[in-house]
């Protein structure tokens, strides 16, 4: 990052000066007391509970703040230092330190990486278009349209990304926003009345305080929200609530029936197309749907709260489980133990006689998100190819369905809300969103690297992907 090629070891050196020290320990307190008293937490033990890397990124973000203020007799630390100390620097170390001493912290959506040497950053607070940041180790861990709270330095022709780095997900960053926007009110109507009081004209808000000039002081808000975020999870870690349409908690179910011998496969076919709600989907595989989704989602946002799982067949057919018939045994999978009793109940009279006693097996589903699929001894791996190509044809179907579901964090049809430019902007949050957490699937896992590129432009919003 900037500071591996740009040394303030002389500048912190200065900062133990006693003109100096005092007032970078009140505003230390002013980034981090409110957030480790709430957590009841040592500042001492910052390091153990955020790793060293990330509690260095925080104090970084203390520094830097610490470079663009005043005193009370309008002295600035930067300013002294090179006045004074400047003769025994480098230039470039020299410049890095008078950009800092301008510098903004904002918060920086990131995009277009190019892996170890730079990527796009659009300020998420500010607006305006993306600026290229020459960057090499952070890049290669980054991910598209991941947010970083960050003050970018330009020493021309580069644009640079100074130490102090904090990632922000999606849900902190619209409360960040939030707090700024009242930050930004606020201070505009004191400097509103205070023009008032002195009978000056004004013609705009933004010349009564511009954005920057209230970011510029808010920096403190940028810590401690990401401060008190990080240590709550840190101290209490919560997994989301999984449940089903039907508000059922997520517990992945087979049932394997075994075949009797001498059984005739045909019968068993004839027997399952006969029940109700089963769909054939081929001679060996069967979707049980159930219609009217929306009442179905309904009844779970008023029975549970976190994350819903559902899937769709066609239009608003809720598919509740699945049938597959295998060479010697008929698998019922459902995900969730209502709907497996529900499953067993209208499957078993059916083949009774036709199979024997089942065998049931049950996963959590963080058991099953973390790779620990339990498999039985009779089923044959799938090659890692022919796994992902399945996965990646499943998520083209969901994704497509999903174009004329509802999606809550819109509000609306995907496709409608295409239609409205406020629609839209919520259109683009929530693309980069999926986008942004498909790409936190790394490696191996069979989830890595789906290409949404295909959803924007069938909603006609690809010009908005940066």
């Amino acid at each position: 990052m900037a500071a591996e090629t740009h040394s303030l070891a002389g500048l912190i050196k200065w900062l133990e000066r006693p003109e100096w020290r005092e007032g970078f320990n009140a505003l230390m307190g002013l980034h981090l007391a409110q957030p480790l008293a709430a957590a009841d937490v040592e500042f001492e033990n910052l390091g153990p509970l955020l790793g060293e890397g990330l509690a260095l990124n925080l104090m970084g973000c203390v520094l830097e703040d610490f470079l663009t203020r005043e005193d009370d007799d309008g002295r600035n630390i930067v300013d002294d230092y090179l006045k004074r100390r400047g003769w025994n620097e480098k230039v470039p170390n020299k410049r890095y330190m008078a950009a800092l001493r301008q510098s903004t912290m904002s918060l920086y959506e990131v995009s277009d990486i190019v892996p170890g040497r730079s990527f796009l950053a659009r300020d998420f607070l500010r607006g305006g278009e993306p600026v290229r940041v020459d960057e090499r180790s952070a890049t290669r861990q980054m991910k598209p349209w991941d947010r970083l709270a960050a003050r970018i330095v330009t020493l021309p022709p580069k644009n640079l990304i100074a130490g102090g780095v904090l990632p922000f997900s999606l849900e902190l960053s619209e409360k960040l926003r939030g707090l700024i926007r009242r930050a930004t009110d606020k201070a505009r109507k004191d400097a509103a009345k205070l023009a008032e009081k002195h009978s000056i004209a004004v013609t705009s808000d933004a010349e009564l305080t511009s954005d920057t000039e209230v970011l510029r002081s808010a920096a403190p808000i940028f810590t401690s929200l990401w401060l008190q975020d990080v240590l709550q999870r840190a101290l209490a870690p919560r997994r989301p609530q999984l449940r089903n349409s039907d508000g059922d908690e997520l517990l992945f179910t087979k049932v394997h029936y075994p075949i009797n011998s001498g059984t005739n496969k045909q019968d068993l076919r004839s027997a399952i197309d006969a029940l109700p709600g089963m769909h054939c989907e081929s001679d060996e595989f069967w979707n049980w749907i159930e219609e009217a989704a929306t009442s179905h989602d309904a009844k779970a946002s008023s029975r549970a709260t976190g994350l819903t799982f559902t899937t769709y067949l066609d239009g608003d057919e809720v598919v509740l489980g699945n049938i597959e018939l295998l060479e010697n045994e008929l698998v019922f999978s459902a995900n969730s133990s209502a709907r497996a009793e529900r499953g067993r109940a209208l499957l078993g009279p059916a083949i009774e006689g036709l199979t024997g006693e089942p065998l049931v097996e049950v996963q959590s589903a963080e058991s099953f998100a973390e790779g620990d699929h339990a498999v039985p001894e009779s089923a044959t791996p799938i090659p890692a190819d022919e796994a992902r190509a399945a996965i990646r044809e499943m998520m083209d179907r969901h994704y497509r369905t999903q174009l004329d579901q509802k999606i809550p964090m819109l509000g609306d049809t995907p496709r409608r809300a295409a239609k409205t430019a406020k629609g839209r902007e919520k259109l683009t949050a929530w693309l980069k969103y999926l986008e942004n957490q498909s790409a936190a699937h790394t490696g191996d896992d069979q989830m890595a690297g789906y290409d949404f590129e295909w959803l924007w432009e069938e909603l006609g919003i690809g010009h908005l992907r940066k």
